[in-house]
């Protein structure tokens, strides 16, 4: 991409930083984690941490989830440069629970799931406290790249694209049923940048393989499928998901609320550069698919 993140307001390397008392406790606490997967004991050290400290830590950049509309993100910085990434919320159901670790489940048989987002780690389960813990890298979201007019709207459309096609490999297919400017993070490594989503949860062995799920949130970016709670999708919900965020990225809008609107609405003209007929085209296709 053309334009040097560093020169932008918004940087890889602004974080804040929490007490020193509480950096080094979640230090020992981060180093001697041995758990990989379900934190069963009530009064694990993280637990406790969360349950008492999460205020301390900073809330993170990532706005939402496929779990629940009430999600709170949360994030640290480590001295090293990896990032843990919290997501915390009070109360969730048995059926949020059983996608959460098929969540974990998903990146525990599958080592390519780090080309595609952050690692998982950990969650916990309890009556008043749920989180998950996942390992990541500095990053941007996609809504701060946009705010900020960090790189091109050309240059998003194809590093997007590529994102999204990257979830559909060989015998195997990551679908996602909603995309958002805020959980679509970006990162620089080696010289190259990439692009990352936040959760990873559902996948198939075809695309055009339906997946019955059920999902409580009302997110505006959920694609039209959810028409109710439980739905099926397949790989093609992903590109619709596409065509959310090329309209964002084209017309700093958010996806339409209903088939009636998008067709009273319509997709607006471009006129800003040479491609606007072939961009609307594609961001029609995507939202139709």
């Amino acid at each position: 991409m053309e334009n040097d993140i560093s020169e932008n307001n918004t940087s890889l390397s602004q974080y804040f930083t929490i007490q020193l008392e509480d950096e080094n406790e979640l230090n020992q606490i981060l180093d001697e984690l041995d758990i990989n997967g379900e934190i069963t004991d009530k009064n694990h050290p993280l637990v406790n941490f969360i349950k008492n400290k999460k205020e301390n830590l900073k809330p993170s950049r990532i706005k939402d989830s496929y779990i629940k509309d009430s999600i709170k993100w949360r994030e640290y910085k480590r001295s090293d440069d990896l990032i843990y990434l919290f997501r915390i919320v009070k109360r969730i159901n048995n059926n949020e629970k059983l996608l959460i670790k098929k969540e974990f489940q998903i990146h525990e048989k599958n080592e390519d799931l780090s080309n595609i987002c952050p690692k998982f780690i950990c969650y916990f389960f309890s009556n008043f406290l749920n989180f998950s813990v996942f390992k990541f890298k500095e990053y941007l979201t996609l809504e701060e790249i946009l705010k900020n007019k960090t790189f091109s709207k050309k240059e998003l459309f194809t590093a997007l694209s590529e994102t999204v096609m990257s979830l559909m490999m060989e015998d195997k297919y990551y679908i996602f049923p909603f995309l958002t400017p805020s959980n679509i993070l970006y990162t620089e490594e080696s010289g190259k940048e990439f692009f990352f989503l936040a959760e990873i949860f559902l996948e198939t062995d075809s695309k055009d393989k339906e997946k019955e799920i059920e999902l409580t949130i009302s997110n505006e970016w959920l694609v039209p499928e959810f028409k109710t709670k439980k739905s099926k999708i397949t790989f093609a919900s992903n590109i619709c998901c596409l065509g959310y965020l090329f309209y964002r990225i084209i017309f700093g809008e958010k996806p339409f609320k209903n088939e009636k609107e998008r067709k009273e609405k319509k997709i607006p003209k471009l006129n800003y550069d040479s491609n606007s007929i072939k961009y609307k085209e594609l961001i029609e296709n995507c939202i139709k698919n």
